[in-house]
């Protein structure tokens, strides 16, 4: 079996959570012994995609016969891979583009049932499976020391310091103006946000002003390159959830991985195991989420990421490549027998 597996953004440094995905998903096959395809040209017996972007590339594979899976809804904070969009009202759906894709596909993957729901409320009908984005557990493991400390050489702190962070994209005033509040509520902590947006010098004249008026512990990044990400994911405390309706399952399932400690803002759309098992801590308004951290902190909540790893290990490469082989066999298998 050989699958050609396609997510390129229009930024060839982009790093953010479409790439993570990409690179995750050839690292199960590769894990699995299943060939990889160099590129469109080569000869492939079934196709993956991330982006919606890539539509022109998923029809020339449908019109070669074969299988086209994508992965959907594991990617929301990234410009380039996420398939929803939020309307005026603040409700979130399924774009319009993304609809027409996924209705044309073989197979829709997503991370947990709540995906499933939404998406076959979205109206789409393809067949929807469940699995997860998968973690390469080692990257996170502090084998290299000055790999481990280029967080706080790269961000100019302390080693001392108590931080906390979180990921989405600046073009979404809510999630800025959470973590503006959250952070005004924990002045003693470091707050790190990291975010994509398509013109960051183009943002709207309200998200500027937020930015702007943001405290002094809070601090807004760019994305990061790939060593000072995993960096910051073996070194940051508390991985805060500032959006209660967007399931950044990637880097969620990353900062799992490096043992940080969920925290979030309630009541959450979306199910997750990392929540359903009881190993973060969510609380349903903004002062309650920074008592949260504060409580966290000074150790009056214990930290519960040692149990919330197990999650990881249990969803390791190794493990979600299994899963994609059966994947793909089932859909080579279909093929034929429509033939």
């Amino acid at each position: 079996m050989k699958v050609f597996v396609h997510f390129q953004p229009r930024y060839l440094k982009d790093v953010y959570e479409g790439m993570r995905l990409r690179k995750n998903i050839k690292g199960a096959l590769e894990l699995t012994n299943i060939e990889i395809a160099k590129n469109s040209i080569d000869y492939y017996d079934v196709a993956h995609f991330i982006s919606v972007a890539d539509e022109m590339k998923i029809n020339d594979a449908i019109e070669l016969g074969k299988p086209v899976v994508f992965s959907a809804l594991m990617c929301e904070s990234d410009p380039s891979a996420k398939i929803t969009e939020i309307t005026r009202d603040g409700e979130v759906r399924l774009s319009n583009r993304a609809l027409r894709i996924l209705n044309k596909v073989s197979a829709v993957i997503v991370p947990n049932e709540a995906g499933v729901r939404f998406l076959s409320e979205q109206g789409v009908k393809t067949k929807i499976i469940v699995l997860s984005p998968g973690v390469n557990i080692t990257r996170f493991e502090k084998s290299d020391q000055l790999e481990a400390d280029l967080f706080y050489r790269y961000f100019r702190l302390s080693k001392s310091a108590k931080t906390v962070v979180a990921f989405g994209q600046y073009d979404s005033r809510e999630e800025i103006r959470n973590i503006i509040e959250i952070a005004k509520l924990c002045p003693e902590y470091k707050f790190l946000y990291f975010g994509q947006a398509k013109r960051l010098f183009f943002l709207p004249s309200k998200i500027r002003r937020l930015l702007r008026r943001s405290p002094k512990n809070l601090r807004f990044n760019p994305i990061i390159p790939e060593d000072v990400y995993r960096s910051v994911m073996m070194n940051a405390n508390v991985f805060l959830l500032i959006n209660r309706r967007k399931y950044n399952a990637i880097t969620m399932l990353d900062a799992i991985a490096a043992k940080c400690q969920i925290i979030g803002l309630g009541p959450i759309d979306y199910d997750a195991k990392v929540l359903t098992k009881g190993y973060a801590y969510i609380a349903n308004t903004l002062p309650a989420v920074a008592a949260s951290i504060n409580q966290f902190f000074i150790g009056e909540l214990p930290s519960k990421a040692v149990k919330a790893y197990n999650i990881a290990k249990a969803e390791s490469l190794t493990e979600i490549g299994k899963q994609l082989e059966k994947i793909y066999t089932g859909l080579i298998a279909i093929d034929k027998g429509g033939r």
